[in-house]
């Protein structure tokens, strides 16, 4: 086991190093297993996920295992992805797969469900506390659990995705957005809300504040989401990334306008559109700006 210091040494040089050989596996590997002793988990899933595709290895295989555990799969589960993994085709986008509903939960279908769709820094954290202020039992951004449910859904593995959608009454920030096609086939009652920015530059400078106030702790966040990371190096390819989803999402609900409401606290849209597009009481309360200060 190394040091603390020793291992961020290890993690700098290894990350220089794929710089200069972006294909050679066993890079990726070593830098995973040291951010694994680090116990930075989800960075480390990554970093074995791409030494797999580029040289499948029993080594590589048994350390993703570890990692899995440690976010919290059990064995049968953690066995179970690394099979998918050597299974499964790749796939450029998670809207693209087909899946099967465990039987076990068709019965939870039929229920009323409520999404956010627009990604981070559109305001999903005020959506959230207004949809909890509205009694809906809500699931928002809730860490390692996110992050687990967005390499699953990646790999195939819907079970876990459906058991929180099962469990909860609405929803916002990720992995949502990646899924809504599926969710409205899957929960055809439910409605879905779209928040957005006043522009896209709007919305770029928010992410480039929150990337540059988190530094490397959310570099591996980014390139998971975006497939990108720094992104001011990728400033027109991120724009492009949120001008897309945002206009996928108004095409697919073009003639199911009465699913899709489309929200941006910062233009005006306030309690009383939100509850007339899900039949609520408007509170007497103001809405609650959170992360403002933040983002802006």
């Amino acid at each position: 086991m190394h040091s603390k210091g020793e291992l961020n040494s290890a993690i700098n040089y290894y990350r220089r190093a794929i710089q200069n050989q972006p294909n050679f596996a066993i890079l990726y590997r070593s830098l995973g297993y040291a951010l694994f002793q680090k116990e930075n988990y989800s960075e480390a899933i990554i970093n074995f996920l791409i030494a797999l595709e580029i040289d499948s290895s029993p080594n590589t295989d048994e350390k993703l295992k570890k990692t899995y555990l440690k976010l919290g799969c059990t064995e049968k589960g953690a066995e179970g992805l690394l099979s998918r993994i050597k299974e499964s085709s790749q796939q450029k986008t998670f809207q693209s797969r087909k899946i099967e509903i465990p039987e076990k939960f068709q019965q939870e279908l039929s229920k009323p469900k409520v999404f956010g769709i627009g990604l981070g820094k559109t305001g999903t954290t005020t959506l959230g506390a207004c949809l909890n202020h509205l009694n809906y039992k809500h699931y928002g951004w809730s860490s390692l659990t996110n992050y687990k449910l967005i390499y699953q859904i990646k790999l195939g593995d819907f079970d876990d995705v459906y058991r929180v959608v099962n469990q909860y009454d609405s929803f916002e920030d990720y992995p949502w957005p990646f899924i809504y096609k599926l969710l409205d086939e899957k929960y055809p009652n439910s409605k879905f809300i779209l928040t957005i920015r006043k522009c896209s530059q709007t919305w770029f400078k928010s992410c480039l504040n929150h990337y540059l106030r988190l530094k490397e702790r959310a570099a591996y966040v980014y390139k998971l989401i975006y497939g990108l990371d720094h992104p001011q190096d990728f400033s027109d390819e991120y724009v492009k990334f949120y001008e897309t989803h945002n206009q996928e999402v108004i095409d697919y609900f073009k003639f199911k306008s009465d699913k899709l409401l489309i929200v941006s606290w910062e233009e005006g849209d306030s309690w009383e559109k939100l509850c007339g597009f899900l039949g609520k009481k408007v509170p007497n309360i103001p809405l609650p700006h959170l992360m403002k200060s933040k983002t802006s």
